[in-house]
Formats: C-alpha cells, sequence, structure tokens
C-alpha cells in the first residue's frame, strides 16, 4: 500500500499536506517542507516524503489554493 498525500477541504493554513499509510500520518508544510507532526513513520520516511513534498511543492500549492480558495 502506498502513501497518499492530502489536502483536506476543512484545514487551515499554513499550506500542508496530510501525508497517511495505514496507522502511519505524517503533516508537511508544503512551502518549507517543516514536519508539524508525525507518528507512526520512521525518520528515514518521513524524510523521503519531504523530499516528495519539495520536489511537487508548486502542484501541491495549486491544489490547496484550489480548495481554499479566498472568499
Amino acid at each position: 500500500k502506498s502513501v497518499r498525500f492530502m489536502i483536506r477541504t476543512n484545514d487551515h493554513p499554513p499550506p500542508h499536506v496530510h501525508a497517511v499509510k495505514d496507522d502511519c500520518e505524517a503533516v508537511i508544510e508544503i512551502e518549507t517542507g517543516s514536519v508539524v507532526r508525525s507518528h507512526g513513520f520512521s525518520q528515514r520516511d518521513v524524510a523521503r516524503l519531504v523530499k516528495e513534498v519539495l520536489a511537487t511543492k508548486s502542484l501541491l500549492q495549486e491544489e490547496w489554493d484550489a480548495i481554499h480558495e479566498q472568499e
């Protein structure tokens, strides 16, 4: 089973993604790659997740903006 990256519609700034796999979850800020919190993933896994978020940062930010349009 692979890791799913999710942007939740009812979430709050700063822009971030939830990386989820089984009982593991990491919350990673899109712009900086800062890990807000993580449980269940190894440090090595979290480092890979951060690298993936930063590599796709512009796409993730576009998705965040589309989901959380300013009213």
